[in-house]
């Protein structure tokens, strides 16, 4: 899963470091040990991420705005697919300084 990773963010560093140097770069991500997601309402609700087992987690809030990405199938879903995920370890994309979620990227699938 790690070695997954590490090609995801190196080819994501080639692909957007060229940009970087004109523009502020809009997103952050985190690599997550498990993700619990907890619905608030049907499109909206709180994800808890977990770097570890014994990590406190960190809180994140989507909407429908949020994107679930399966990059084995290359596609892409709504927040309700979500609760497909939870428990899965995931990537997180965030908007920086904020909770709000972008796009989660699991990687049990």
């Amino acid at each position: 899963m790690r070695k997954n990773l590490t090609v995801f963010f190196l080819s994501l560093f080639c692909y957007v470091s060229p940009v970087l140097g004109a523009e502020e770069f809009f997103e952050e991500a985190g690599e997550y040990y498990k993700i619990e997601v907890k619905y608030s309402g049907k499109t909206s609700g709180v994800i808890w991420a977990y770097e570890c087992d014994d990590c406190t987690p960190r809180r994140f809030v989507f909407d429908d705005r949020t994107i679930v990405e399966l990059s084995l199938f290359d596609s892409q879903f709504g927040v309700e697919y979500l609760k497909n995920v939870d428990g899965l370890p995931a990537l997180v994309t965030w908007i920086p300084n904020t909770t709000q979620v972008l796009r989660v990227l699991p990687m049990g699938f």
